[in-house]
């Protein structure tokens, strides 16, 4: 198999819930569909199997990584300005939802901070949904019998493939 006739790496699509079809491992019905980026090869698959670690296994996207790390960074980041906030309004001895001219400066501040951190967070957005890959023999191997039995069937149908029939008398 030095030139396999697909790559080995399938994207994640989801089709309407009219055209779902059979799951390729337990023939349940499926709206996930596997394919292959140049279209040569899919197949549908339950949720539940794109989470097997036997069945498939992502592709681990390392911008992708770094940009949820980033989020959860952020996410962090936040957290800790609205405390610093909270924990400033107390130390005056204001409640948060009443705020005066000075504590109006403090969330002004607070505001700022995280419009911000808004800003950072929106350079980039990331997707759950990510290629999938394994099975890749069982598929291969599929594709190679059809052709095999397209090629088979082609060779009966051809009047020279079977030997003719004795001509000569028998004695």
């Amino acid at each position: 198999m030095a030139n396999p006739s697909f790559p080995n790496e399938y994207n994640l699509r989801t089709v309407a819930e009219t055209a779902s079809k059979p799951c390729f491992v337990c023939h349940k019905a499926s709206t996930k569909v596997l394919i292959t980026a140049d279209n040569k090869d899919f197949f549908y698959t339950c949720p539940s199997h794109l989470l097997d670690r036997g069945f498939a296994s992502p592709i681990i996207d390392e911008k992708a990584e770094a940009e949820k790390k980033k989020q959860e960074q952020l996410a962090k980041e936040k957290e800790a300005i609205i405390k610093e906030y909270e924990e400033k309004m107390k130390k005056k001895g204001k409640d948060v939802k009443k705020v005066d001219d000075p504590a109006k400066v403090a969330e002004e501040e607070k505001n700022q901070k995280l419009k911000a951190l808004d800003t950072k967070a929106a350079t980039g957005a990331t997707s759950d949904d990510g290629p999938r890959q394994n099975f890749y023999q069982i598929r291969l191997d599929r594709k190679s019998n059809i052709e095999r039995s397209k090629r088979e069937a082609a060779r009966v149908s051809n009047a020279g493939f079977f030997p003719s029939a004795p001509t000569g008398n028998l004695a």
